[in-house]
């Protein structure tokens, strides 16, 4: 079994993809979370993982600098790169270090998973590690995958916890309760920010106005939307769009 670290300083993106992909399946059972390069450098020494996961941009010491750190203790530790960055110039870079892979976001979680399985393919085979302090992948409950998925499936309609509790046959207090303590952030939080990822998404990628977006996302009040949109991504949207021509996510 394996150890694989994600660094990310949006700590909902590290989140994700330790909710979103399924660990045991490729022989995972631990995973470490980092939020810039001096903590993950900080957690390789201490916890030794077999596999990072790093974006590049990061406060401090970003990936380039923490992949170039860390090999020069460990030279044979794997890295694959998520960025929302087509940048030449780091991919080249990157290549320079050795990475296994420079995935561009927006990235498929079974694209991910597949990469991390074939990385680790090429790695000895690992028993189960008794390290203390460490967080074992996790196994979503069955309920709380399904209200995911449906959430996912719903997400331009209006959805709400008493919706939720009514077609899972939970009460709205034992449902919030469950769903907080399987992916660590509450409905209506989870539901906010899945809708501000698919807005900056079609803000990038379409052409569409944003008053119509914000109804393709589930958002009927467009001075409410604005508003939110602007608390999450600390610009407008328009701004936003304008800012993020060469980006990807």
């Amino acid at each position: 079994m394996y150890k694989v670290l994600l660094v990310d300083d949006e700590k909902y993106i590290s989140r994700g993809l330790e909710m979103g992909v399924d660990w045991k399946s490729i022989n995972v059972n631990t995973i470490y979370t980092a939020q810039n390069g001096v903590q993950a450098l900080s957690l390789i020494h201490k916890k030794k993982p077999d596999v990072v996961v790093t974006d590049i941009r990061m406060p401090g010491m970003n990936g380039l600098e923490l992949i170039q750190a860390a090999k020069t203790v460990y030279p044979d530790l794997p890295f694959i790169i998520l960025s929302g960055y087509p940048d030449f110039a780091y991919a080249q870079k990157a290549l320079q270090y050795g990475v296994f892979r420079y995935l561009l976001k927006p990235f498929d979680l079974i694209e991910l998973t597949e990469c991390i399985r074939l990385l680790l393919n090429t790695l000895p085979h690992k028993e189960p590690n008794s390290d203390t302090g460490e967080h074992t992948a996790p196994s979503l409950n069955p309920t709380i995958q399904g209200i995911l998925t449906f959430i996912e499936d719903n997400l331009t309609k209006e959805i709400t916890i008493e919706m939720l509790s009514n077609s899972f046959g939970l009460t709205p207090n034992y449902l919030s309760s469950l769903f907080k303590k399987e992916t660590g952030r509450g409905i209506v939080e989870h539901i906010t920010r899945l809708r501000i990822e698919k807005a900056c998404d079609m803000l990038i990628h379409t052409d569409h106005k944003v008053q119509y977006i914000c109804t393709a996302v589930g958002i009927s009040d467009y001075f409410y939307f604005s508003k939110l949109f602007k608390k999450y991504m600390q610009v407008t949207p328009t701004q936003f769009r304008t800012n993020s021509k060469d980006i990807r996510y």
